[in-house]
């Protein structure tokens, strides 16, 4: 009689991540993508799965590689295989859109539309960029007479260290008055 013993070695599969893409958000968060093994015996078709931890390499905006840790499988037949714990795929943070808004303004009757833009005030900001984006524009009354009037804004840009981050809309409207000017006898 033999008495010798064997051991199976788990076969080492591969597992790949499809691309992900999130809205900016000031962190590396992310959720793994649907993940595929190759390698896996047909025997054991839908009897193993992979699941992993993702993060991206960076928090701004862009193509990023995806970095995946606690590779790990499951399934019926998973203890018949190994797979590395870590692996990367790709992805992309996409900027994110802002709002803004312009205070109120006011001059005296000139015979023109021209107009100095409000103070702008940017809505959507994450936390950790707050004094790091603001917005600029050139305004124009939409008539020139005396009165309540809108205020067009238009080449509505944003600037700063983290302006690359966000996106926002080129023209915006806002509120103003044209004041009568006084006249001497």
């Amino acid at each position: 009689m033999d008495n010798t013993t064997s051991t199976i070695i788990p076969k080492a599969l591969t597992a790949t991540f499809a691309d992900i893409s999130k809205t900016y958000d000031g962190t590396t968060s992310a959720t793994a993508g649907v993940g595929t093994l190759s390698g896996v015996e047909t025997i054991d078709a839908g009897k193993v799965s992979v699941s992993a931890s993702a993060a991206y390499d960076q928090r701004n905006a862009g193509s990023r590689i995806v970095n995946y840790s606690g590779v790990a499988l499951s399934g019926d037949e998973a203890a018949n295989y190994s797979i590395a714990t870590t692996a990367t795929g790709a992805g992309t943070i996409t900027p994110k859109a802002l709002t803004a808004t312009f205070a109120d303004i006011t001059k005296v009757y000139d015979g023109t539309t021209s107009a100095t833009a409000g103070a702008g005030t940017l809505s959507g900001v994450e936390t950790v960029d707050t004094g790091k984006v603001s917005v600029s524009a050139s305004a124009a009354y939409d008539e020139k007479n005396a009165g309540r009037r809108t205020v067009n804004y238009t080449g509505v840009t944003l600037s700063g260290s983290e302006a690359a981050n966000y996106s926002i809309a080129t023209t915006a409207t806002g509120a103003g008055t044209i004041t009568p000017k006084a006249l001497t006898a």
